[in-house]
Formats: C-alpha cells, structure tokens, sequence
C-alpha cells in the first residue's frame, strides 16, 4: 500500500486489522491462567505521524510503506510484572497464532548508561496473519499486512507513555527550549533508574512471594505430612520433602505447636529413607539415578537443623535424634545425624535465646534416666551430646578485646 492509499481510506483497513490482531491476542490469552493481562491496546498510524516517518526515511511518494514503517498497525500488551511478560514469551502464543517477522523484531534491555527514548524494557514483535488465517474469510483481507506487537509491563508502558512528548517528540522549535528538554529527559531517566525499575522488581518479588504462599497453602491443605509419611520410595520422599520444606514449612503461623508433628515425621523419613526402593528417576523418555539414602538424610537433616524446628521441642528432637542414629547403617548415612545432634547438644546463644540455659541440663537429665541397655544402644549420639554439654564453649557469639 502506498501513502496516498493509506491517506484516502488504507488506513481503516489497518485500524481493522490491528482490531483483528488484538482480538486473536484476547483470546488467546484468556486460555491461560497464568497470564495477568491488564490491557490490550490496538490502532492504526495516525495519517500526519506516517507521513513524518516515511519523509524522515526519505521514502519516495510510490514507496510501499510497510517497507518503511513496521508499526503502521499496532497492538500493545500491557501486563502487570516482568514476569507476566516473561510467561507471555514462553506461552508459544505468538508463534501459534502469527507468522513472526524476526528480522524486523526487537527486544529492547536498555543499557544502564544508554540515554534517549528507550530506556526502558520493551518487547517489539512484528507478526502477519498466518496462511491458515488468511485462509478464513473472515481474515483474507488481512493478507501481507504486518502489525506490530509491543509487550510491556504497567510501569514500563507509564513511563514510555510520558517520555512520548518529552523525549521521543520532543518540540521541535530551533533555538528555545533545549536546555529544559534535556532536563528532563535526565529527569526522566532518574525516575526509571531509581523507582520504575526497583518497583518492578519488587512488584516481581511480591507476585513470586504469593504465588509461593498459595501454592504453600494448597500443599498444607492437601496434608503434606502424610504426603511425606505415603512415599514408599525415596524419589517421591525426596520431592514431598521438598515441597514441605519450600513451601509449607516457612508458612506455619505457629511452628512451635505443630513441631512435635514435624520433627516425627521428618525423623521418621530419615528411618525409613536407607532401606527404601531404589528406583530410578524417569525424565524425556531417558532413566537417571535416583535418589540416594545418604543425600536424602542430608537434605532432612538440614531442615531439622533449621532456625523452625531445631529448639522447637528439645524432648521430641532429643528422642527423634537417638532413633534416627540407630537406624543408620552406613558412615554416609551416620555424619549428618551426628552432626545434627553436635549442633543441637552445643551451647549456642541463640538456644538460650529461644529456650534458655537448660537445654544441657535437660539433655544430661534425659541421658541420667536411661538404663544400661538404653545407655549403650544410645552411646554414639550420648557421647557426642555430653561432650558438648560439658564443654566450655558458646557458638554464637563474638567477643573482643579493648
């Protein structure tokens, strides 16, 4: 299409194209849940802003314009957080639904030092209509169009918006005014750098925070200890452990209550972990190794460590922690329980912050009560939780001299 084409009547064919596009992208985008679009925005060029573009490029009066101009029909995403944008990229959305021009395509990260227009995050993707499209009556006359689709977050589109008139147009008039411009193009710049884009990050962080917390609370509600306690091997103990330990155990509004549940449980996966099914892991058709019992242990015993659960209910972890010693076969298997006992037995200013000076004392009374038989099936972790009870040390702490 030529200029003179578009000015007399062209440009409704593309206002009613980029209609179209927006359309396909609605619907598209509906179908997936985890796509917050906050708006779609389509039009065509305005007559005055094609006709500047195309004498800026010096084009001629019979040029085709689309050779000229990318952006005669446009569409803009506007989503909520980068990682909406990110979702949208990896939703196949595009590639499904046009025929990608990736030539003429940009995707703009500005550089941290980079002045001008584009300061800011923008993905610019120029699409057609698919053959399969144009087939349709519906689309036919839509063929060889190009439309381009700009997808922004909220904030990015706020600030290219108000950079429109200040920076990407800015006047035009020789000899007034320059100085107030580039004032505010820095001025401008400053209110990127320093609150859009921290804003975003932080707008991400919220989003991931939630998303996380939500996902917490379905796996609470679905009873994700007894989820632990099912597994009958260690790839599916391995995966429900970690699910608890991401997303439900930071989320307890009172830890301390449910520890005694916690500490049982978790104890009772590390018994169970070395005389579990070795199975194989299955991934894209290919078998690797599956999970190991010494990894696994690790793992548990390190959540058992935790700042949640470690002093949250010292008679229950100082009973889980003889259990799980005699249940271990392996020297692999025995260090991360010894060296969870080591921690829990240690002075540690933390503990007593936590729970007082007497976890030693409680330890050695709990050692007192047992018989020789209980005392000699006990000794490895007996031994390890006397020597630090008796010791002179406190972790936890620094001193320095004057």
């Amino acid at each position: 299409m030529k200029f003179a084409e578009y000015e007399n009547g062209g440009k409704a064919l593309y206002t009613d194209f980029a209609g179209a596009v927006a359309a396909i992208l609605n619907a598209a985008i509906v179908e997936h849940n985890d796509l917050r679009l906050q708006n779609i925005q389509h039009r065509a060029k305005a007559v005055e802003s094609l006709r500047a573009k195309l004498v800026r490029a010096e084009a001629s009066a019979d040029a085709e314009i689309a050779d000229f101009a990318k952006d005669v029909a446009g569409c803009r995403l506007i989503f909520y957080t980068n990682g909406d944008v990110h979702r949208f990229g990896q939703s196949g959305i595009l590639r499904e639904n046009f025929a990608v021009d990736y030539d003429r395509s940009k995707i703009h990260y500005p550089d941290s030092k980079e002045d001008g227009a584009e300061f800011f995050i923008s993905e610019n993707w120029v699409v057609t209509l698919s053959d399969a499209r144009c087939a349709l009556p519906e689309y036919r006359r839509f063929a060889g169009l190009r439309c381009e689709i700009q997808v922004q977050t909220i904030l990015d589109h706020a600030w290219a918006e108000m950079a429109h008139d200040t920076i990407y147009k800015p006047m035009t008039d020789v000899g007034f005014g320059a100085a107030k411009v580039e004032a505010m193009r820095k001025r401008l710049r400053k209110v990127m750098q320093e609150f859009l884009q921290p804003a975003g990050y932080a707008f991400d962080k919220i989003a991931s925070d939630y998303v996380q917390l939500r996902d917490g609370k379905a796996i609470f509600d679905g009873d994700a200890l007894g989820a632990i306690q099912a597994c009958v091997d260690r790839n599916c103990l391995n995966d429900a452990v970690d699910k608890f330990s991401n997303y439900v155990l930071p989320n307890y509004d009172d830890y301390i209550a449910a520890a005694p549940d916690i500490i049982d449980t978790l104890a009772g996966a590390i018994i169970r972990a070395p005389t579990m099914a070795d199975v194989p892991n299955m991934a894209f058709g290919r078998e690797y190794p599956g999970t190991k019992s010494d990894a696994l242990i690790t793992k548990i015993s390190r959540i058992l460590a935790s700042g949640y659960l470690l002093y949250a209910n010292p008679e229950r972890m100082f009973d889980a922690l003889i259990k799980m010693r005699q249940a271990m076969t392996t020297e692999d298997e025995r260090k991360p329980i010894d060296d969870l006992t080591r921690r829990f037995a240690q002075h540690d200013r933390h503990a007593w912050e936590q729970v007082g000076p007497g976890l030693q004392r409680l330890l050695v009374d709990r050692i007192a009560s047992f018989d020789d038989a209980a005392l000699a099936a006990a000794s490895p972790s007996v031994i390890i939780m006397l020597r630090e009870a008796l010791s002179s040390t406190v972790t936890g702490t620094t001193s320095q001299a004057e």
